[in-house]
């Protein structure tokens, strides 16, 4: 296996092995789930690189600890980020380490993928506007960063994300499901 770019501002895209990752992935796409490189340690050591992520609360895990709930995972990196853009999505994303994840936002999001109405994603919970689900965490991280996706981040979706790397010629790598590169 060929060495991985991995830094901060990629994105890590997994499909998960729950029901509730199947059920999201049944209304989007190949991918359930995504979060923020935000310490880009050694692509050798994937447990030095950490992901900032929005599961029950918001926190930072290691690339392997975010496969080990994983059936596969994809490392996305762009490569027209400068550093200093990848420095501010990292930091937009800490900022919200330890904010609770906004269940409610995952029901608004399948009603506008079943509807096909994007006024389902305006009844966002905005009375707490800390509490995001994982893509909108990216989501404003990029835009944070001055690289916004076409898509808001209310309404974006890991597969949109997914699909946008693939589009915008981003770099898609596989992730191992081992704990060493």
């Amino acid at each position: 296996m060929s060495k991985l770019i991995i830094e901060q501002g990629d994105v890590i895209a997994i499909m998960g092995k729950g029901w509730i990752s199947g059920l999201i992935a049944s209304f989007t796409g190949p991918v359930s789930h995504v979060g923020i490189v935000t310490n880009q340690g050694d692509t050798d050591h994937l447990d030095t690189i950490y992901v900032t992520q929005a599961l029950s609360t918001v926190k930072a895990l290691t690339v392997p600890e975010t496969m080990a709930n994983a059936k596969y995972g994809y490392a996305l990196h762009c490569l027209t980020l400068t550093h200093v853009q990848r420095l501010q999505m990292a930091e937009a994303a800490l900022v919200h380490l330890g904010n609770e994840y906004a269940y409610a936002n995952i029901f608004w999001q399948m009603m506008k993928q079943i509807t096909g109405n994007p006024k389902w994603t305006e009844r966002h919970d905005d009375s707490s506007p800390n509490e995001n689900i994982c893509s909108e965490l990216v989501g404003l991280a990029y835009a944070i960063g001055g690289a916004p996706f076409p898509i808001s981040p209310e309404d974006i979706t890991p597969a949109d994300i997914f699909h946008y790397a693939i589009q915008s010629g981003w770099l898609v790598q596989v992730l191992p499901k081992t704990a060493s590169a």
